[in-house]
């Protein structure tokens, strides 16, 4: 993928044409692998499994978000993701896809009632995308006990908010000026 400038300077009756194309090459976009049970935050990755060297798998989301860059996915194994590192996930403003390997029934993040899942501020876009989770027992002071969104359309698809609350109202989502795209979210409790 490459983005490219064209200038160009015309000189009056013809005498001179000028035209300039600057290309800037894109990096490509990597896979970046993350599994509560077998990963650790020094490795890079970049490999679903450990090498035996640097290159395994990242131990939490927020490590995954953290070591992608925009364009990248995260990618995340099965599990019950719990702990530091598993709530308030923040894009940091990225257009990166975080998604589950086999979807929201395989791969739970529980907040254990300390703080939400999700928490989009940063002026993600809807490049910034959340496929395949659930996200259970989140809690807020304000709104948006699941999943909060404030000035950020971040996509959410194919996910399930279940038993999320906040102190103000019942709240499992809570989305502030945010435009956002959802599709196959399942709440409940």
């Amino acid at each position: 993928m490459s983005a490219f400038r064209l200038f160009s300077a015309y000189a009056a009756f013809g005498v001179a044409v000028v035209s300039l194309c600057v290309g800037t090459s894109a990096t490509a976009s990597v896979v970046i692998h993350v599994d509560g049970s077998s990963g650790q935050h020094a490795w890079s990755g970049l490999c679903a499994t450990w090498d035996g060297a640097t290159c395994g798998p990242k131990e939490t989301i927020q490590a995954g978000l953290d070591a992608a860059q925009p364009g990248d996915t995260v990618l995340v194994a099965d599990g019950l993701y719990q702990g530091a590192g598993i709530v308030n996930l923040d894009f940091g403003g990225k257009a990166v896809a975080l998604r589950s390997v086999n979807g929201a029934a395989h791969c739970v993040i529980d907040c254990e009632g300390a703080s939400r899942g999700f928490y989009f501020h940063s002026g993600e876009r809807p490049e910034s995308v959340v496929e395949g989770f659930s996200v259970r027992n989140g809690f807020s002071m304000a709104s948006g006990g699941g999943i909060y969104a404030s000035r950020s359309p971040a996509r959410i698809e194919d996910c399930v908010t279940e038993d999320n609350s906040s102190s103000l109202k019942k709240s499992l989502c809570g989305f502030f000026r945010s435009a956002r795209a959802i599709r196959g979210l399942r709440v409940g409790g």
